[in-house]
């Protein structure tokens, strides 16, 4: 049953995505059709589902600016862009590649569902803040309640719109939405992208997952993998990766145009909603722009109307940001407005510090290999270093003994990749060096091994066998066949046609001593209760002037002023 309803979720994604695109042709483009074309080089149809995940997310960032999403009104407007569809009827073309990855790979996805539960996250803040986002309008200063509050991203704006009654599977199907997007990227690449070193890279990256499987305790490398429900680290490290491969091998191919700009401004802007680790890739869309523009500030303006849209919305999605924490980008401390009525003194700097020292990030340790000797204390950590380490050295043997670069090196080029990963690590290392949190740099670093438009040493034809193909559907089949863990097959295999249920605690509360709201009466869960704070906490519930917001102000003695 579980495969059959993540096959037809994830078909209404792809429809979503492609009635959007009608509608853009509708309105805006009305001489043009956009499934024709190609991004980056890949078929337009590939982009549906992250179109579809990217609107209904902002569409519920603005919505919530007016009211909860809990209403008609959201499904009224999905529905009407279900009905552009019509417009020009999709055609159904059976091929082995559209077998594959609109069947095959979301089937096998789906079967991680099987007894799967909820991230501790979820119910500590991911399902409360949803909650708040179905009920009630943007509540200003929220994150004075619970600080987890201010790390929400739009994963969470998605999920809202995706509750089922008591029952959050689709909360998983989200996350497996943007996994099978992950290998129809590398699938497409590799069965009919020309590109070369697209081609390399995501059989590198599919090599590389399935190294995954082997290693020290049991493997595990720093590929994805099945979360729990609720989180949004899977779906960000995809779009990250996504954005930055595209980007670099359009570079370096000095493939430009302004729809892919365009496109990679909307999926940057995407990566920053999804965690604020993302902004990092401005940097090199900004490198892109450059490049596209032969470094002329004239032919750079003329660029800057592609930029619209995401700068648009990205100003709701800073504004959104500002009215919950004070801040632009939590938990950034100079980017917070201090003169804010519900701005609480140094809370992000805090809030920052509480994280880096979960995590042993950078500034918590006495230096560099004070750093490296408390981080590797974690088994977890040991474990997935050493084996990424190992992966990545095996596909560096591979790449030099058997593959050599026909490109030319572009020094400017490659130097600024090299920083830029340099720079991603560093950032990583600094501020949260959990490997989850990783994922995103180490697919970016192995894909950046299949780069230099490479060609095979050996002319035998044993040798080619890796073009071939079967070998090629067989690595893909066999890499998605590991993520999910073997147990859960024979789960399946017991009950295939069982309905999966995936439901929130329910958690018993007291009254707040300190102040507004109620607290666990144990632990420090709220599950989806609005109520409720996770630990007594001093805040004051009002009321503003203008259309009735809530505020949640902290004491006068942590202000801007401080204690």
């Amino acid at each position: 049953m579980v495969v059959f309803q993540f096959l037809a979720f994830y078909s209404l994604l792809f429809l979503l995505g492609r009635g959007l695109t009608q509608a853009i042709n509708f309105f805006f483009i009305k001489d043009e059709t956009l499934v024709d074309k190609k991004i980056f080089g890949i078929n337009f149809e590939f982009y549906y589902p992250i179109l579809a995940l990217f609107f209904i997310g902002n569409t519920v960032v603005i919505l919530n600016f007016f009211t909860g999403v809990n209403s008609y009104f959201l499904v009224f407007l999905i529905s009407g862009v279900f009905l552009f569809n019509i417009r020009k009827k999709p055609t159904i073309k059976f091929s082995f590649f559209s077998f594959l990855n609109y069947f095959l790979i979301p089937s096998i996805l789906s079967i991680s569902s099987k007894d799967l539960g909820m991230h501790p996250d979820t119910g500590l803040y991911h399902l409360n803040y949803q909650n708040w986002i179905r009920s009630e309008k943007i509540a200003i200063g929220i994150t004075n309640t619970n600080e987890r509050f201010g790390y929400s991203s739009i994963y969470d704006h998605i999920s809202s719109a995706l509750w089922f009654g008591d029952n959050f599977l689709l909360l998983h199907f989200l996350n497996l939405s943007f996994m099978v997007i992950f290998f129809h990227f590398l699938s497409f690449n590799l069965f009919n992208n020309k590109n070369r070193d697209m081609f390399m890279l995501s059989y590198f990256i599919l090599l590389f997952g399935i190294l995954d499987n082997f290693g020290f305790s049991g493997g595990r490398n720093g590929f994805i993998y099945i979360e729990g429900i609720g989180k949004p680290d899977v779906g960000f490290a995809i779009i990250f990766f996504l954005t930055n491969i595209l980007l670099i091998t359009s570079i370096r191919k000095k493939s430009y145009s302004n729809l892919d700009f365009f496109v990679a401004s909307l999926m940057a802007l995407f990566t920053i909603q999804l965690r604020v680790f993302g902004i990092l890739c401005l940097f090199l869309l900004g490198y892109y722009l450059l490049e596209m523009c032969d470094y002329k500030l004239i032919n750079i303006f003329k660029k800057i109307k592609l930029l619209i849209t995401s700068v648009v919305l990205g100003i709701f999605w800073m504004l959104k940001n500002v009215l919950i924490s004070s801040c632009l980008f939590f938990p950034v401390e100079i980017t917070c407005l201090h003169f804010l009525s519900w701005n609480k003194f140094e809370h992000a700097e805090n809030a920052a510090y509480v994280v880096q020292d979960f995590h042993y990030g950078l500034p918590t340790e006495d230096g560099l290999s004070g750093w490296y000797s408390h981080w590797m204390t974690s088994p977890h950590n040991s474990a997935i270093a050493k084996n990424f380490i190992l992966s990545l050295l095996l596909i560096c043997i591979i790449r030099i003994i058997f593959f050599k670069g026909i490109s030319k090196f572009n020094t400017r080029l490659n130097t600024f990749i090299f920083l830029y990963t340099v720079l991603n690590f560093y950032m990583w290392l600094y501020n949260a060096p959990a490997i989850r949190l990783a994922m995103g740099i180490l697919l970016l670093t192995i894909g950046i091994l299949g780069l230099g438009d490479l060609e095979l040493r050996f002319k035998n034809s044993f040798f080619k066998l890796y073009e071939n193909k079967v070998i090629i559907t067989l690595t893909i089949v066999l890499c998605t066949l590991l993520v999910p863990r073997a147990y859960k097959y024979v789960e399946f295999i017991k009950n295939p046609l069982e309905s999966n249920f995936a439901g929130a605690g329910i958690t018993e509360t007291v009254d707040n001593p300190r102040g507004w709201g109620l607290v666990p009466k144990e632990g420090s869960e709220c599950e989806v209760n609005i109520d409720c704070v996770p630990y007594p906490v001093e805040v004051t519930l009002s009321y503003s002037s203008f259309l009735n917001y809530k505020i949640f102000i902290p004491p006068e003695e942590w202000t801007k002023y401080g204690e």
